[in-house]
């Protein structure tokens, strides 16, 4: 079993109705890193949720998936202007592991 294998599973709970339950499976998607690619579009959506430990959470992941998270760049870079500082920080830093 291949940690990729549980992408699926993760994209769909980052949707679920639980603030706790979307954060951990952005922090899963981060841990797995490149191999969750095909995470890119609901982490972009993530990067809108109302609790900013998610959005946090969501930048995160996008940094750590790299340049194969260049579609969420219109996404990181609203981010950019978001209301926490974390979020800034971490889209922003997302924004540079995809453009290196």
């Amino acid at each position: 079993l291949d940690a990729g294998d549980a992408v699926p599973a993760l994209i769909t709970a980052l949707s679920d109705k639980t603030v706790e339950v979307r954060f951990l499976a952005a922090g899963t998607l981060k841990i797995i890193g490149q191999a969750a690619a095909a995470a890119v579009p609901s982490l972009s959506q993530a990067l809108g949720d109302t609790s900013w430990h998610v959005r946090h959470a969501a930048a995160e992941a996008l940094k750590a998936i790299g340049k194969d998270a260049a579609g969420a760049v219109p996404a990181l870079i609203e981010a950019l202007g978001d209301e926490n500082a974390e979020v800034r920080f971490f889209a922003a830093g997302a924004l540079k592991a995809i453009g290196d």
